[in-house]
């Protein structure tokens, strides 16, 4: 038994066939165990990138509401910029006028009608994912959720854009908020000077004249050195525009002048011949004086009346108005708005004497001479010397013959108002001399209470000595008045003070002059500048290398500028398409013209002018060859057109729309 265990035990036959079958075994193992491996990675691998390719398309989803919001802001910007532009002149704070102009095209900002930001029932301002989503150039599986804005003084922030995006039954998240910056608003000036010269009808460096035509209608802005209209049935009316400018005098001589309510004149001064007639109705501003000159002549202002001269010695810088001619009329009784910040003066050059009015009549000026009683010695004022008298060189001694201390009227004397005496002198043919007497303020306030306590005592001579040189003097007491002087009233029922109220500063005076100085200077009451606006706007020293007298600009076959070395005469003949007349010299207006005339001379009309934003705006971009090169009509222009516009370093295309529309607070899950 023993032995047969022992060859059972020793005996190997059949062994290899085992070792086989459990290798075989343990291979099969290992490789199952390496290929569920191998497929566990691959799988895991497969939704890795499964999931990564969902995150990469949910990103470009919101990568492409990103840019979508770059056009949104981009079109705001060009609304706003467009917007602040075209009211230039009429904004305070261009800066501010931009950015709440930028918020509110936001707001109405659409997709096919439908607004991208909105208020909700609550008031709260909410932003539309639905608008958001149309940005997307394949919104199958994307789901794009959010609602809240967010809005400071920098910023609208678009709060949690959501995007999910589903794909092959995976799905993944982005977020973020979305800021939309304010930009600021920055402009060259030629840009400037460009948006507002198409609405001008003209630029005349000289003058604006009417003698012939009858009643002529300026439609649009206009700019000139002096207006003058003259001669019997003419008559010129300021159509639609917003500013008229005139750097020197206003005037009309037998004729007419008109404004209505919705324009605004500018003028150094405004005067009056005989039977000359100005009607403003709208806003006035003058620097000097509106002076009643001539014979029946009159004025009728309602609307606003600025007259921002002030001085107390300087008659040309101080506003006023005054009555010289005689039976005249002065209807101020409609303006809602009355500023006179000067006061009357008597005389001109070194005798210029300071009067107690805003408002003043010829007649008016007795008042300020000294009482002959008054001037030891002297039985009138004025008083007649002859030359050789030598009191006449001792204007010490002439002074010193008025006895200030005598009574006027209630107790007060001379020196109550005044411790000094104006002389003036007049020529009275070869041998003689007039020397007369008058009362020298320092102060408006001393002047005024003069003249207040002067027609307390002598109404009655006032009304007798007004009735010769004016029918009616018609101011209302509703009208909101500043007025460094006193103003007199008067119709067929008497006269009637109006005492000066309190003074306009003269910080509102110096802003209106220099808003009155930077429009005859370059079109912009914000930007100053020197010279004239025809300085300003017109390349002298190009048009004077043309070679040719006159050169037209065309688009295709239309001549739409034109550009003429001296005078230039519009005509019947002229053709409609021509939109800009550039002329260093005088332009005559014979025929109705639609454009824009920029004289270095004087504009002659005696047809109807009418500016012509759109069609002027287009032929800035007419061209003519000249030589080897190809110009435009801007090339003689110191502006630059609407196309150059996009390329200078302030346009509204120069705007980073990637820095201005941005991301934060990122989030992916």
């Amino acid at each position: 038994m023993e032995k047969e265990r022992e060859i059972v035990f020793n005996n190997n036959k059949g062994f290899s066939i085992v070792a086989v079958l459990v290798t075989v075994a343990f291979v099969s193992i290992l490789g199952s165990i390496l290929l569920f491996t191998s497929l566990t990675n691959y799988q895991m691998k497969n939704i890795e990138r499964k999931n990564k390719q969902t995150f990469y398309n949910a990103e470009s989803v919101l990568n492409e509401v990103r840019v979508g919001l770059q056009q949104v802001e981009s079109d705001s910007i060009s609304q706003a910029y467009t917007n602040v532009l075209i009211n230039y002149n009429t904004a305070v704070d261009t800066e501010n006028a931009f950015q709440n102009n930028f918020k509110d095209a936001l707001c109405e900002w659409e997709k096919d009608g439908t607004l991208l930001l909105s208020t909700n029932g609550a008031g709260e301002l909410i932003y539309n994912p639905n608008v958001l989503l149309t940005f997307v150039n394949d919104s199958t599986g994307v789901v794009l959720e959010g609602s809240q804005v967010e809005v400071t003084e920098d910023f609208v922030k678009l709060k949690n854009v959501s995007v999910s995006y589903i794909k092959n039954g995976y799905e993944t998240h982005v977020a973020a908020d979305i800021c939309m910056a304010v930009p600021e608003f920055t402009y060259t000036q030629s840009e400037m000077v460009l948006s507002a010269v198409p609405d001008y009808s003209l630029i005349a460096d000289v003058e604006l004249k009417q003698v012939a035509g009858g009643n002529i209608v300026v439609d649009g802005n206009a700019y000139a050195g002096k207006i003058s209209i003259e001669g019997a049935g003419n008559r010129m009316e300021v159509g639609v525009g917003d500013n008229f400018i005139c750097n020197g005098t206003l005037s009309t001589n037998l004729a007419e002048f008109y404004m209505g309510n919705t324009s605004s004149l500018w003028a150094k001064r405004i005067e009056l011949g005989n039977l000359g007639k100005v009607s403003a109705l709208g806003s006035t501003y003058v620097a000097d004086d509106i002076e009643l000159l001539g014979d029946e002549s009159g004025v009728v202002l309602k609307g606003k009346y600025f007259g921002f001269g002030k001085s107390v010695t300087n008659a040309a810088q101080s506003s006023s108005i005054i009555v010289n001619g005689k039976d005249t009329t002065l209807d101020i009784s409609g303006l809602k708005n009355l500023m006179l910040a000067g006061n009357s003066f008597i005389g001109g050059d070194d005798n210029e004497i300071l009067m107690g009015e805003s408002l003043s009549v010829k007649s008016n000026q007795l008042a300020y001479l000294i009482p002959a009683e008054f001037i030891e010695g002297m039985a009138t004022n004025p008083i007649i010397f002859n030359n050789g008298d030598p009191l006449l060189s001792n204007t010490a001694a002439l002074k010193a013959y008025v006895n200030k201390d005598a009574e006027l009227w209630d107790g007060k004397t001379i020196s109550t108002y005044t411790n000094d005496v104006q002389l003036v002198f007049h020529p009275l043919g070869a041998s003689q001399t007039l020397v007369y007497y008058y009362m020298k303020f320092d102060t408006t306030e001393k002047a005024s209470q003069y003249f207040a306590d002067y027609f307390q005592h002598n109404s009655t001579e006032i009304k007798k000595y007004l009735e010769i040189y004016s029918e009616s003097i018609a101011v209302d007491n509703t009208t909101v008045k500043n007025i460094s002087g006193d103003i007199v009233s008067y119709d067929e029922t008497g006269v009637n003070l109006i005492n000066a109220s309190p003074a306009v500063s003269a910080t509102t005076s110096q802003k209106l002059a220099a808003m009155f100085a930077n429009l005859c200077a370059t079109l912009s009451t914000n930007i100053s500048g020197e010279g004239t606006v025809y300085n300003y706007v017109v390349d002298e020293d190009a048009i004077a290398a043309l070679s040719s007298d006159e050169t037209e600009f065309k688009t295709g076959e239309d001549v739409m500028a034109v550009v003429k070395k001296g005078d230039y005469t519009i005509s019947s003949a002229t053709p409609d398409t021509l939109k800009i007349i550039v002329a260093t010299g005088d332009v005559e207006v014979n025929s109705a013209f639609t454009g824009l005339i920029i004289s270095g001379g004087t504009v002659n009309v005696m047809a109807n002018l009418q500016a012509d934003r759109e069609g002027v705006s287009q032929a800035f971009a007419a061209k003519a060859t000249i030589g080897a090169d190809e110009k435009r009509i801007v090339d003689f222009l110191k502006i630059t057109s609407e196309d150059d516009a996009g390329t200078g370093a302030h346009s509204e295309n120069n705007w980073n729309l990637d820095k201005l529309v941005t991301y934060k607070n990122w989030i992916k899950d």
